[in-house]
């Protein structure tokens, strides 16, 4: 029996958060986009659990300080986007927005330029865009910013703490 399929073969939307949430994530090393529909992988190793998500401030449609505050308290936030064949055939540089508005694609916003455009990680590979999938987008394009939410992973501390480095010996001042 199928175990988990890609969010994007059905537009890569938000509707699997209460699956991570249950059985936790699958790694993309494990699980990589394949650009086609496929038979859907079992037997995957579920990693981080989410402990819970929200949208952000604004609800369905937040404004960039919203947004920005978002991603600097929570890290990646998810948003919709109307992907299209200008966002398809992009390989880099500033991408303006096409004009396109009807939603039907989710991606990651990782962070943002002081000019204006977000850092958006795509999930269609790492041979698409800019630095193996990410897109410098215009705040606003392509509708970009629809239902940003967010998601708050298992902060736990790690039951095997990372051993502290041994102090290193002070010299003595002799007078």
């Amino acid at each position: 029996s199928s175990d988990v399929c890609s969010s994007d073969l059905n537009g890569g939307f938000f509707d699997a958060h209460d699956l991570h949430r249950d059985k936790g994530n699958v790694l993309s090393s494990d699980y990589p986009y394949s650009a086609q529909q496929t038979t859907c992988k079992s037997g995957l190793k579920y990693n981080e659990k989410i402990v819970s998500w929200s949208y952000t401030a604004g609800g369905e449609n937040p404004s960039v300080d919203e947004m920005k505050a978002a991603i600097y308290q929570y890290g990646t936030i998810a948003v919709g986007v109307a992907a299209d064949q200008a966002m398809s055939n992009y390989t880099g540089g500033l991408f303006n927005g096409s004009g396109a508005t009807e939603l039907n694609h989710a991606v990651n916003l990782v962070g943002w330029t002081a000019d204006g455009y977000w850092i958006m990680k795509n999930s269609w590979g790492p041979n698409w865009g800019e630095n193996g999938g990410y897109m410098r987008i215009k705040f606003g394009g392509n509708a970009i910013s629809a239902w940003a939410n967010y998601i708050v992973y298992n902060t736990s501390p790690d039951p095997t703490p990372t051993p502290t480095p041994p102090e290193i010996g002070r010299a003595s001042c002799r007078e």
